[in-house]
């Protein structure tokens, strides 16, 4: 992997994880989401919208890839496992 790319990489995930702490943030002092009370959403719960959101994403990478994708269905079913593990957990972590 080149060093722009780790670079770029790096910046996402913290990106996100910054997007994860906001809507947390936001949603329990603004909009009163969040319960201290509320068990929250399991991970069963998560693991389905989990594999959904997954599924799309991954349909939508592939049709922006076009012809990128034909053989690279290994590649195609690690991602989709990897994304759903990171839904999954981002999902019940937050809610």
């Amino acid at each position: 992997m080149e060093k722009e790319d780790k670079i770029a990489f790096s910046v996402i995930l913290v990106i996100l994880f910054v997007l994860m702490l906001a809507v947390k943030v936001v949603g329990s002092a603004i909009f009163g989401w969040f319960d201290a009370a509320d068990a929250g959403v399991g991970f069963k719960d998560a693991l389905i919208v989990a594999v959904i959101l997954s599924v799309v994403l991954l349909v939508l990478f592939a049709v922006v890839a076009g012809d990128g994708v034909i053989g690279e269905l290994p590649s195609m079913i690690i991602g989709f496992f990897l994304v759903t593990a990171f839904f999954t957990l981002s999902i019940a972590w937050i809610f």
